[in-house]
């Protein structure tokens, strides 16, 4: 099973290429015991291999070429893989769009396979941190298995999909989606998640189409958010 969770999210702190490491760190820290999970992380350079991060932290070639960018005003896109390279089952991108906002950010985790782990509450959990992470204020995050939205697989061009599951930061009944699997609030947090299936495949027909019910009620209520203008 192919999974990827994509996000968009504005940071809160300065940007600095430490705090930079510091939140991908964090990131790589919340992801369950994956076997498919390594201790080393390289950092896509165009010129030479780096590890970036490693039990021992950050290394100095990351943070001087991360810091390049930054005091360049480059476009900041740190892409982590491990020592596998193109065949790792894990990658991480975080990138930001600076032609709208310095501190708007894309944060994509793409996974492969997992073996383990993998269940809805696993990634419940993920979100749950990602969104208590006081540095990032979310859009919206989701996950979709089986490339569901790449293959276009939901319902609106225009609209973000749902697919296995969407967070945003509104709070959200079962009666706005009464097809939702099930909608999990974040404590202290005005945001919803909202569940299509307890499991999830994006090739399959049956669960497209829960995907896209709850997309149709979520648009209904005014609840999915235009893709434009986030």
């Amino acid at each position: 099973m192919h999974y990827k969770i994509h996000s968009l999210l504005y940071r809160q702190d300065i940007t600095t290429a430490t705090q930079l490491f510091e939140e991908l760190r964090y990131l790589i820290d919340i992801l369950p015991d994956w076997v498919e999970k390594k201790n080393n992380w390289l950092i896509a350079h165009p010129s030479k291999k780096i590890v970036a991060l490693n039990e021992l932290g950050f290394s100095e070639d990351a943070l001087v070429y991360v810091e390049y960018l930054i005091v360049n005003k480059k476009t900041i896109s740190i892409v982590l893989a491990d020592e596998n390279e193109d065949d790792s089952i894990i990658t991480i991108l975080y990138k930001n769009t600076s032609f709208i906002s310095l501190e708007r950010y894309l944060l994509t985790v793409t996974i492969k396979s997992l073996s383990v782990h993998n269940a809805m509450d696993d990634f419940i959990s993920i979100f749950r941190s990602l969104v208590n992470y006081k540095g990032w204020r979310f859009k919206y995050i989701l996950l979709d298995t089986e490339q569901y939205r790449l293959n276009q697989r939901e319902v609106f061009e225009d609209r973000l999909p749902v697919g296995w599951m969407l967070y945003l930061p509104v709070k959200i009944k079962h009666d706005d989606v009464p097809s939702a699997y099930k909608i999990f609030d974040i404590e202290s947090n005005p945001g919803s998640i909202v569940v299509s299936k307890s499991v999830f495949n994006g090739n399959e027909l049956f669960d497209i189409t829960c995907a896209n019910n709850v997309e149709i009620e979520l648009a209904v209520n005014g609840l999915l958010p235009l893709i434009k203008g986030l």
